[in-house]
């Protein structure tokens, strides 16, 4: 099986550490409050974060005569509004995250995803334990697994289960990563395709389809859920295996 998870590439976009201690804090939740569309929408939106230099542009390598021709047919789009660079940052920074084992919102977003993906309420869900397992983490504690996308990838998961027009088909997909010849880690793919779309937005390549909606938010959830569903035919379609899941991984990240 370590073999296996060896195959699963995680971009080191951020180095994200988790500097607490599992004593300190409570290992079980009495009841679970799920997360709502709107309170994580309302929670996003609030996150306090220090201002950064950090600015969204194009970067995408190509030649000058590329450069010209993209400039000349896309030139409206090229560069992100200025009103949508803050929200942009936003995403990028939240990427840099960790994932905070006091915060009571993070908490309750880890019990809302294994309750919306499993079915399971679980009145007394323990913080640590092999159950998240079987959501597709790595190992007891789900936190160790956010680095490189912090709690964007938390947040990406959780709007994924409780976004009302995609919801039905996060349960698809994870019924597939269940299964007993084609299963894989789900929770592990995720994190792996929010990568895949934070360096889409980090390089331009979401510009022109964010300056169209006039929304950074909707438009990065969009494609992880775009993303994670042209992984997932590929993963039913050609009949693939864990032993595969690098090599599509690597193909999706290219496409």
């Amino acid at each position: 099986m370590s073999e296996e998870w060896d195959d699963i590439v995680c971009l080191p976009i951020i180095d994200i550490s988790n500097d607490y201690n599992k004593n300190d804090i409570s290992t079980e939740q009495d009841s679970i409050d799920f997360i709502t569309y709107q309170q994580l929408i309302t929670y996003f939106f609030s996150i306090d974060l220090e201002p950064q230099s950090q600015m969204i542009r194009l970067e995408k390598k190509c030649n000058f005569f590329m450069k010209i021709l993209r400039y000349i047919i896309f030139w409206k789009n090229y560069e992100l509004k200025p009103h949508l660079v803050a929200e942009g940052n936003r995403i990028i920074r939240i990427a840099g995250q960790s994932f905070d084992n006091r915060n009571k919102f993070h908490i309750r977003c880890l019990y809302t995803i294994f309750a919306k993906l499993t079915g399971n309420v679980i009145s007394a869900l323990k913080r640590f334990g092999q159950h998240w397992e079987e959501i597709g983490f790595q190992g007891s504690d789900p936190s160790t697994d956010f680095r490189g996308v912090g709690i964007l990838g938390l947040f990406q998961l959780t709007f994924f289960v409780i976004t009302p027009k995609v919801c039905q088909l996060s349960k698809e997909i994870y019924d597939l990563s269940m299964d007993q010849v084609q299963h894989y880690p789900f929770a592990i793919t995720s994190m792996n395709i929010t990568q895949i779309v934070l360096q889409m937005l980090r390089d331009g390549s979401l510009n022109c389809f964010i300056n169209q909606s006039d929304s950074v938010l909707n438009i990065f959830n969009q494609f992880y859920y775009g993303t994670f569903l042209h992984f997932h035919k590929i993963w039913k379609n050609d009949k693939k295996t864990i032993m595969d899941i690098g090599y599509v991984l690597k193909g999706v990240r290219n496409r």
